[in-house]
């Protein structure tokens, strides 16, 4: 008995993987589409989503100030398409509401004031953060409190937190102007006695050359429903001018000079060197400067030499060293 051919050629044995794999590859392609067909399905329907409303106040009157158990959160129920809703999900962008005060009378309430806010009046401004078919269904809470009390004043001085620093030859011409140099600051009574300067921010200003101006913001260390300012910037004016270097001599004065003592320096006069701005330069004279010795430190001491200080020198100059320092001197009875 003779049995068929049972062999199998090469060019079959290649063919068969790849129909298999084309099968799979079709079936996996068919798998993902149906995958996606679904998916925006899913997301082409209505679903219901909470949002969270951080609320913050402006025109607050002058007189008054917001307690901490004033309302600052309200949650909206939103009506809105599941591609909103995923979109809204990976963003995870903060909702702020923004409530003008100026529009409601507060009514006396004890000691306090009270204003209620029907939440239901915001649907048209809360409807801006959304999707023009979004649907408001619902706010909460259905009333918002804001809660006022009678506001007390103080004017405390302000003080610059800055580094600065002046290009080589240039220094501060004088003094630092800045406007306003004081904020009057309102809140509530026992706290503001606390406060008595208000500090700008943290600024480093670094290698002037010329007159600068800059603004700084003001720190606000308190919750700002107890203390505000009736300024929240302050604007810093720098001005700038060349210096040069200088010297004078002077002759050393004895201080403390006892009765029936003299005594004599070596040498007699000395050398001061300082730095002046330019448009001071022509304010110096000859009897700018004086120094000294203390002859009390040396009458009993056993060293001959004593140290030369500056007695006086103008307020505008800035004295870097005296030539010699220390100086001989002989005691005389």
């Amino acid at each position: 008995m003779t049995s068929g051919n049972t062999d199998v050629t090469l060019d079959e044995q290649t063919v068969k993987p790849k129909l298999n794999n084309q099968k799979l590859m079709l079936f996996v392609l068919c798998l993902f589409i149906s995958v996606i067909m679904w998916f925006l399905i899913r997301l082409s329907k209505d679903y219901t989503q909470l949002v969270r409303f951080t609320v913050t106040y402006k025109g607050l009157q002058a007189d008054k100030i917001l307690l901490a158990s004033t309302d600052t959160v309200f949650y909206a129920n939103i009506q809105t398409k599941g591609y909103n809703l995923l979109l809204s999900n990976i963003y995870n962008l903060p909702h702020k509401f923004e409530i003008d005060l100026s529009q409601y009378n507060p009514k006396l309430n004890g000691s306090n004031f009270e204003i209620n806010i029907e939440t239901g009046t915001l649907h048209d401004a809360i409807s801006t953060d959304f999707k023009a078919k979004d649907k408001i269904v619902s706010v909460l809470p259905v009333t918002m409190k804001v809660m006022l009390e009678k506001a007390f004043t103080k004017k405390v001085p302000v003080i610059i937190d800055a580094d600065i620093t002046y290009a080589t030859q240039y220094n501060l011409n004088h003094q630092i102007y800045y406007d306003p140099d004081s904020v009057t600051i309102t809140g509530d009574q026992q706290l503001i006695k606390s406060v008595d300067y208000i500090k700008t921010e943290k600024k480093s200003i670094t290698n002037l050359s010329s007159n600068t101006i800059i603004s700084l913001k003001l720190v606000n260390d308190f919750d700002k429903l107890n203390i505000r300012y009736s300024s929240n910037y302050v604007k810093i004016f720098i001005p700038i001018v060349q210096y040069t270097e200088e010297s004078v001599e002077t002759n050393i004065q004895l201080d403390s000079l006892k009765e029936n003592y003299k005594i004599t320096t070596f040498p007699d006069k000395v050398k001061v060197y300082f730095f002046v701005n330019l448009p001071d330069y022509q304010k110096i004279k000859a009897d700018s400067f004086s120094t000294a010795i203390n002859a009390t430190e040396i009458i009993n001491s056993k060293n001959n030499l004593t140290k030369v200080y500056v007695k006086h020198a103008p307020s505008f100059v800035k004295v870097q060293r005296i030539e010699p320092e220390f100086v001989e001197y002989l005691i005389h009875k």
